[in-house]
């Protein structure tokens, strides 16, 4: 996968570093994606952009 995306991206600093899949996402009682929670777990706590 990661040589599709860099075929398909020409700066390196936009390739995923990490790819995941998941069954579901962890949602708010609205249906919003918690994306903080999903930077925590995937990352090992680090606070990157996803």
């Amino acid at each position: 996968m990661n040589n599709i995306t860099q075929e398909l991206i020409t700066a390196p600093y936009k390739y995923p570093r990490i790819i995941e899949f998941a069954d579901e996402l962890p949602k708010t009682v609205s249906g919003k994606i918690k994306r903080a929670r999903i930077r925590k777990t995937d990352h090992g706590g680090k606070d990157e952009s996803v």
